[in-house]
């Protein structure tokens, strides 16, 4: 039996592989991904590329709320995913880290240039609304349809999920 504050919860995690869509070169508006440039002081090896956690949380939270807009379900869902100013979130996005080290550059990224992903949502029981709006992270993140950055209306920033990433559901003690 649990003692003190600690509670059984329900964890699940998403890990898998973002690929930046690429296109051929000869194509007006070549879709490329922004990168965060490391400054001095950050917490990471000079040339490791990378898309901020805070980045994708963001491109989630937007789609999520546009989702919500479409099918009039409640935006207080998306708020207890995503946390507010009085709450904290139920899910967290890792920054994901560049996997095919090639030369660094900063700004854009190359097409087919591959990042991992690492996102993990954690409460004490499964919540369905909240559940299927995490199925439809999946789902919109394989279909390719999430662009991230800058003139992303134009195609850029395309990001396609690897086919084999799913949620998968560990548990575990929380304090």
């Amino acid at each position: 039996m649990p003692e003190g504050n600690v509670s059984q919860s329900i964890r699940f995690e998403l890990k898998g592989t973002l690929t930046a869509i690429g296109v051929p070169a000869d194509t007006p508006y070549r879709r490329r991904v922004a990168v965060h440039e490391p400054k001095c002081g950050d917490m990471i090896e000079a040339a490791s590329d990378f898309i901020p956690g805070s980045s994708i949380r963001g491109l989630l939270r937007h789609h999520l709320e546009r989702v919500c807009a479409w099918q009039k379900c409640e935006p207080t869902t998306v708020a207890q995913l995503f946390g507010t100013t009085t709450t904290a979130a139920r899910l967290r996005v890792s920054d994901a880290r560049r996997l095919d080290q090639r030369a660094p550059v900063f700004g854009d990224v190359e097409p087919d240039s591959q990042f991992s992903l690492h996102i993990v949502y954690e409460r004490g029981g499964k919540d369905d609304r909240e559940w299927l709006l995490l199925n439809e992270i999946v789902r919109a993140l394989k279909a390719g349809e999430l662009c991230l950055g800058g003139k992303s209306h134009l195609g850029r920033g395309q990001l396609r999920l690897s086919g084999d990433s799913d949620w998968r559901a560990c548990t575990g003690a929380v304090g």
